[in-house]
């Protein structure tokens, strides 16, 4: 039997000192963070809505029409595509109700069981529990290995996490140790049995919508295949035209089904904070957001076919970032077979156009082909040249990777790089002026003066005006300046 002690605790915390506080020995700090209230109902395990009181309970054994199967995968998707966005898995993701029973949806979870609002005949039930355990079964667990994919890259370290990205699974299990190949096959069989069986089910059953659906549900199967290997078909798959049906012109076909997901389901995870409050995107924002996704792992995939230096561009969003460095920028070569060497010629190759005896290799300056004597020239430029990149590479490298970062981080860390570069154009210029000597350069008489060729500190002054305006520009993005201010930022 319990006792109101409400009075008897109001009357004792009037003698506590500010800051103290009675607990438990077992009171940590979950207990602690669970106690604070900022009246969200995602986040306050306490607070109950009146909506909360009329909500129906998760059903997973639920029948569930095509319509219905459509707008779950429609709703994970948006999830999806939020989660890309930075918030947490636990209002993302983890708030479909069907993700947490993946290997649960099986033929048996519906054995000796009844619907109490299903008025079909027992085959067209046996159908509608095929659409579960069969194609959602499918996208859901096709869903999560690409999400286990993402995970796994943005690990590596190569983006922050909470600025960039939230890779916190607050202990809920992703599946991790089912097969890849095996969601591969889940996808097939699910369209497989969508087009001998699923399919005319929906054609005899269905409206006048029925060929809509049945491509719906075979163009988001072939998106979720698709989006781990073939990009342009996924972008295809996901865009759709006004001559073939995709994603993004049968988005009005799904029907809601209460409960399938939960927003509530954070104040059940033990977390180590509090997320924030989110707005999941719709369902065109999140379209638009792995169509972008795409054309960025598209670009990762043309910079393989390195043309030149420029050609280097980071994309925008975390997993793209965080891929691109994976990819190119490893044990200072780009790409596993272009040397830092190789990318700072060419980068200065591309913008002054040196001589040719700048960038000769050693084998060519060092011993002649007849075996005389070494050319004293062509060995004192090589040694200046190379002197020249191998103080360049750690500044170029940085800068990549600088790309690579969050806005605000590439704004914070180009402030910090800029030194190296004011450095690197102090040294450049000396060997400049060494290079000049030794080729015996003829300057070019113009009407302010003789003029020589900077070929290297241009390429670096070059680099450091860039940086410098990014980091100006950078301050309007992120709104760093007073109003009063910008006539200096613009001047």
């Amino acid at each position: 039997m319990y006792k109101d002690i409400t009075s008897f605790l109001d009357e004792v915390v009037d003698e506590f000192e500010i800051g103290q506080l009675v607990h438990l020995e077992s009171f940590g700090l979950y207990d602690a963070m669970s106690s604070i209230e900022i009246m969200d109902p995602k986040m306050d395990s306490g607070m109950t809505l009146d909506s909360d009181l009329n909500k129906k309970p998760f059903e997973l054994k639920a029948r569930l029409k095509p319509e219905q199967v459509l707008w779950i995968i429609d709703r994970l998707f948006i999830c999806e595509m939020t989660w890309h966005t930075g918030h947490s898995l636990s209002q993302t993701l983890f708030t479909c109700m069907y993700l947490h029973y993946i290997p649960e949806l099986t033929p048996e979870l519906f054995s000796n069981t009844t619907d109490a609002n299903n008025d079909t005949t027992d085959q067209n039930d046996e159908v509608l529990i095929e659409f579960v355990i069969l194609v959602l079964k499918a996208y859901v667990m096709g869903t999560v290995k690409c999400c286990q994919l993402v995970l796994d890259e943005m690990s590596k370290g190569n983006v922050y996490e909470e600025e960039d990205f939230a890779t916190n699974k607050y202990g809920i299990s992703i599946y991790e140790d089912f097969p890849e190949s095996q969601a591969i096959k889940l996808l097939d069989d699910a369209e497989t049995w969508l087009e001998q069986h699923g399919g005319p089910w929906i054609r005899l059953h269905g409206h006048e919508q029925s060929e809509n659906i049945i491509h719906a549900m075979i163009s988001r199967l072939n998106l979720r295949k698709a989006a781990q290997s073939q990009l342009a078909i996924a972008m295809k798959l996901l865009n759709g035209s006004q001559d073939e049906i995709g994603v993004n012109n049968t988005l009005d076909l799904g029907v809601e089904v209460e409960g399938a997901f939960d927003p509530l389901i954070n104040r059940k995870l033990i977390s180590q904070t509090p997320p924030r409050p989110i707005r999941l995107l719709s369902i065109q924002e999140s379209i638009d957001g792995m169509l972008n996704m795409f054309k960025s792992l598209n670009s990762i995939c043309e910079i393989i076919d390195y043309k030149s230096a420029t050609s280097l561009t980071p994309p925008p969003c975390a997993f793209s970032r965080s891929l691109l460095q994976s990819t190119v920028c490893t044990d200072n070569r780009i790409l596993g077979k272009i040397s830092m060497f190789q990318l700072v010629k060419d980068s200065v190759t591309e913008l002054t156009n040196p001589p040719y005896t700048y960038f000769a290799s050693k084998n060519e300056t060092d011993v002649l082909s007849n075996g005389e004597r070494i050319d004293e020239a062509k060995y004192k430029i090589s040694k200046l040249t190379h002197t020249f990149i191998d103080s360049a590479m750690k500044p170029l490298t940085d800068y990549f990777r600088i790309l690579c970062h969050n806005r605000s981080r590439q704004r914070r860390n180009m402030c910090k790089v800029l030194a190296d570069w004011d450095l690197l154009q102090e040294e450049s210029e000396y060997i400049d002026m060494e290079l000049q000597s030794i080729i015996k350069e003829e300057p070019l008489k113009t009407d302010e003066g003789q003029l020589y060729s900077f070929h290297l500190s241009s390429w670096v002054y070059h680099h450091k005006l860039k940086l410098m305006e990014e980091i100006l520009f950078l301050g309007f993005e992120l709104e760093l300046y007073g109003n009063h201010e910008f006539i200096m930022i613009y001047w």
